[in-house]
C-alpha cells in the first residue's frame, strides 16, 4: 500500500498518511522524486537491498526527522532531503558509500549524526561542502556548529561564508525563517545570481518569498526571465513573467512560454 514498484525501483509513494516508512525488501533503488513533498513522513528506514536514493527523492518531506540506513552501502543523489527541515537524527549502521552535492541542504536542526566508514566528512550537505574553503580562516567544523546551533543567527559567522554556493542557502534561512536583515540585504544586493541558483535547482518557494521582498525589479526582471527560458525552466518564467504583468508591467515574454511548453 502506497509504494509503487517496478523491477525493484520504488517509482512513487502515495502519500497515505504514515508517519513511520520501512523501504520494502525488494526495493534496490528509490527513484527520484519518488518521495517529494509526502508531509506525514516522520521516520524513513532504507532497508539492507537498497543501493542508491535518486535526486531529490525526499525533497520537501518538511516533518521527516529521523533516517536509519540499516546498509551504508547505499549512494545518495543530490538534493535527495533538500528542504527536510525537521531531520535531527541520521545513523549509517556500515561502510558509507558516499553521497552526491547537497544532499541534506537546508536541513538545518541536525543534532546526532552517526556515520561508520571511511567518507566520515561527508555530514551536512556533501564532501564537498565540508571544506577548509567555506573560510578563508577556519575549518568545517565551525561552520557545522554554525549550522547546527540552537541560535544560529551569527553574524560573525554568516559574513565569514565567502562562497556563494553555501551563503545563498544561509541567506534564505535567515531572511526567511527569522527576519534577519543582514540577510536580506545580501539577497537585495545579489538577487539576479541568487535568483538564477534557484532556478537551477527548481526552488519555487524561495522563489515566490523573494518576489515578495521587491528585490526583483524593472532593471533586472528580463534577465531573469530570459534565464528561465535558457533552462528551459517553464514553471520560472511563468512565476515571473506573471510578477512582471502584475508588479511591473505587461510580460512580453509569456507568448514565448507557450513555445517552451510544446518543446
Amino acid at each position: 500500500m502506497g509504494f509503487e514498484i517496478r523491477d525493484g525501483v520504488l517509482l512513487k509513494y502515495i502519500d497515505d498518511g504514515r508517519k513511520d516508512i520501512v523501504i520494502p525488501d525488494n526495493v534496490t533503488h528509490i527513484d527520484k522524486y519518488a518521495f517529494r513533498d509526502c508531509r506525514s513522513i516522520v521516520s524513513v528506514t532504507i532497508t539492507e537491498n537498497v543501493r542508491t536514493i535518486g535526486e531529490r527523492a525526499f525533497q520537501g518531506c518538511s516533518e521527516l526527522n529521523s533516517l536509519i540506513f540499516r546498509n551504508g552501502s547505499v549512494f545518495i543523489g543530490s538534493f535527495a532531503f533538500y528542504q527536510c527541515k525537521k531531520i535531527v537524527s541520521v545513523t549509517i549502521s556500515t561502510d558509507f558509500m558516499g553521497a552526491d552535492k547537497f544532499v541534506f541542504l537546508c536541513c538545518t536542526r541536525f543534532e546526532y549524526l552517526k556515520i561508520k566508514g571511511e567518507n566520515v566528512n561527508i555530514t551536512l550537505h556533501s564532501a564537498e561542502f565540508l571544506t577548509d574553503n567555506i573560510y578563508p580562516q577556519g575549518g568545517a567544523g565551525e561552520f557545522v556548529d554554525f549550522i547546527c546551533a540552537e541560535d544560529y543567527k551569527k553574524e560573525r559567522l554568516f559574513a565569514k561564508i565567502k562562497v556563494m554556493t553555501y551563503k545563498i542557502p544561509c541567506a534564505l534561512i535567515f531572511a526567511f525563517e527569522y527576519g534577519n536583515e543582514t540577510a536580506k540585504a545580501y539577497i537585495k544586493e545579489n538577487v539576479e545570481e541568487i535568483v538564477n541558483s534557484l532556478t537551477r535547482i527548481e526552488d519555487a518557494e524561495n522563489l515566490t518569498k523573494i518576489l515578495s521582498l521587491g528585490y526583483v525589479t524593472a532593471e533586472n526582471i528580463d534577465k531573469l526571465i530570459q534565464y528561465a527560458i535558457n533552462r528551459k525552466n517553464a514553471e520560472f518564467q511563468l512565476i515571473l513573467s506573471n510578477y512582471k504583468n502584475e508588479h511591473l508591467g505587461f510580460a512580453d515574454n509569456l507568448d514565448k512560454l507557450d513555445n517552451l511548453m510544446l518543446d
